[in-house]
């Protein structure tokens, strides 16, 4: 499982936020009064079941957020309203799906480990890991004029996954800002 990339503006919120969203409750097993499952409605419940830890929520739940402020000397908050970007991991089948072929497990050079997309289905992420000195590294498909995906950004030698799945899901929201959605062979 693999962290989601969110950013928006607080000017032009695609949602709103509730209270319970990055709350999380741990049902005492031994409580003397405990409180029912679904207590609060949007966090995440953590409860033993058969002697073993159990988590249920419902719907998005953030690990952690950073609310930025900054300082637009005209004072219009429209100069920060950027669009809503999510970019998040998606199992491999899902992947296949949308990229129209199965992935490459033969490959000699390369493993992929992670796929990802964004939320407006213009782009594809495959982390990689290659085979003889174990770096890291990824892949961006962007669509063509014949709406097929095709690698439009490839980076390597990253030391560790995380690294390689940060740059990749920043390269993937920097793309998303720009706005190009169609990337012919030149």
């Amino acid at each position: 499982m693999d962290p989601s990339y969110f950013s928006y503006s607080m000017s032009s919120p695609p949602f709103v936020e509730t209270w319970g969203q990055g709350l999380v409750v741990l049902h005492n097993p031994n409580a003397k009064n405990p409180l029912p499952l679904g207590y609060f409605p949007d966090a995440v419940e953590g409860f033993m079941r058969d002697g073993k830890f159990h988590a249920e929520f419902a719907g998005w739940h953030p690990i952690s957020s950073m609310s930025l402020v900054g300082y637009h000397e005209g004072g219009h908050a429209d100069a920060y309203k950027e669009p809503f970007v999510l970019v998040e991991a998606i199992p491999k089948e899902q992947f296949e799906y949308l990229f129209g072929y199965r992935t490459l497990e033969t490959n000699p050079i390369l493993t992929e480990q992670g796929w990802f997309a964004d939320h407006t289905g213009s782009f594809l992420g495959v982390l990689t890991q290659d085979k003889i000195d174990h770096d890291w590294g990824f892949v961006v498909l962007g669509r063509n004029s014949e709406f097929e995906f095709n690698a439009i950004e490839l980076e390597l030698e990253f030391a560790t996954r995380d690294e390689a799945r940060i740059q990749m899901q920043s390269k993937i929201s920097s793309l998303l800002n720009k706005g190009k959605r169609i990337f012919d062979a030149e």
